[in-house]
């Protein structure tokens, strides 16, 4: 078995056949066992059929990654009559021997122009959609039945992925069912759409990224026993490996809550800013010296609740520090904020720190040092003997 496998199956529930216009893998991507383009069955997909590819790495420490394009015709009631469009399905692929935590494994989605066209996008809403769920090999369903994908490219985060497996080996080496299906019909019928629902677009938003950062630290703290951890937004590359610097928190005075997002004002993932300021107000309501969020929201049915790491005053200091202190770094650059309330909190004798981003002035703070005017900007410093600093690998580039 290769280190790294994919195997796609591509369900027709639609009245045409769907013909496999294109298929390909990226360089580093690792070589098709069925090629979808030339294998019988997959190459056309008839009505009420389904056809199947696979593949996988061919080097050691490699991954596997590719796309498939599939045609067919559909129907537009136009106002003027019925017209006859044309509907591309594309499935896109990336297995990566390592993931970092902006990976996406799949996308999928239906579009009414080609998608290697540069007119791609201007198009009106498709008539065909796609539906997901990954399966064993005995056909057992392993994510959420009938994960919805409504049009266009939507992705998969990292981390849902591994949140919704659970088991590595379905990581590796995934195997995974589209199903498409007439939108119309489902509307037309009241079939429901179970599952999870994703989000419009892809989560590449600076918010999203970073409680996409949050989540990776927080997943690497569990595995490798700490309380938590959290990024300081500092990155190198060595080689082929990509690295970003990580405080890593150590049990006993570190406290991990589900917080009620109630608790914090209603904030959420989505605003990455507002959440850390909610966090960080509720940590120090509680008697914290502060805290941050782990970037993952679920929900019991109790209502939704906030992953939060609190840090007691035993282990860290929360201080009012002048901007020219912090590189006057600009209010807005949250990244470079962490970067400087970690470079302060080394040269100031702690393991490191992150910032509250919440920001007063002087008139607010009281007096400044000599010489400092201005703005404070709220940071959290861990002390030493709480926590350790280390790189973690964030992604690896094909050799």
């Amino acid at each position: 078995m290769a280190e790294r496998e994919f195997t796609g199956i591509l369900r027709n529930t639609w009245q045409k056949p769907l013909h496999c216009q294109d298929s390909g893998l990226r360089i580093g991507g690792g070589v098709f066992v069925r090629d979808p383009l030339s294998t019988p069955g997959t190459k056309q997909i008839d009505p009420g059929q389904q056809g199947d590819w696979k593949s996988e790495s061919d080097e050691f420490l490699h991954g596997t990654a590719g796309h498939a394009i599939w045609s067919t015709k559909a129907f537009r009631n136009t106002g003027q009559g019925i017209q006859e469009i044309s509907q591309f399905i594309r499935i896109g692929w990336n297995i990566p021997f390592i993931a970092d935590p902006w990976t996406t494994f799949i996308t999928c989605g239906v579009t009414s122009s080609d998608p290697r066209e540069p007119t791609f996008g201007n198009n009106p809403d498709p008539v065909l959609g796609v539906e997901v769920s990954a399966r064993m090999e005995d056909g057992s369903s392993v994510l959420a039945e009938g994960m919805f994908l409504s049009a266009y490219v939507w992705a998969l985060p990292f981390s849902w992925l591994l949140h919704l497996f659970g088991d590595p080996q379905l990581v590796t080496h995934p195997r995974i069912q589209f199903t498409v299906f007439d939108r119309e019909e489902r509307e037309a019928t009241g079939t429901t759409q179970g599952g999870l629902q994703f989000p419009s677009a892809a989560p590449e938003t600076p918010d999203a990224l970073m409680a996409q950062s949050f989540r990776h630290r927080a997943t690497l703290s569990a595995q490798m026993g700490f309380a938590g951890a959290f990024p300081n937004f500092y990155e190198a590359t060595y080689g082929l490996d990509t690295v970003g610097g990580t405080i890593f928190l150590k049990g006993g005075e570190v406290s991990w809550r589900d917080v009620p997002v109630a608790e914090l004002g209603g904030a959420s993932t989505t605003n990455f800013g507002d959440l850390m300021r909610a966090v960080n107000t509720y940590a120090t309501r509680e008697g914290f010296a502060g805290g941050f969020p782990t970037g993952f929201q679920a929900d019991y049915g109790r209502g939704p609740v906030c992953g939060c790491v609190l840090l007691p005053a035993a282990a860290a200091e929360w201080r009012d520090v002048p901007r020219q202190a912090l590189d006057n770094v600009p209010l807005e650059d949250v990244a470079g904020r962490f970067r400087a309330a970690h470079d302060y909190a080394v040269r100031e004798g702690f393991v490191g720190g992150f910032p509250t981003l919440f920001h007063r002035t002087e008139a607010d703070a009281g007096p400044f040092p000599t010489g400092l005017t201005g703005t404070v900007y709220g940071v959290v410093l861990v002390r030493p003997g709480f926590g350790e600093w280390r790189d973690v690998l964030l992604f690896r580039q094909p050799s």
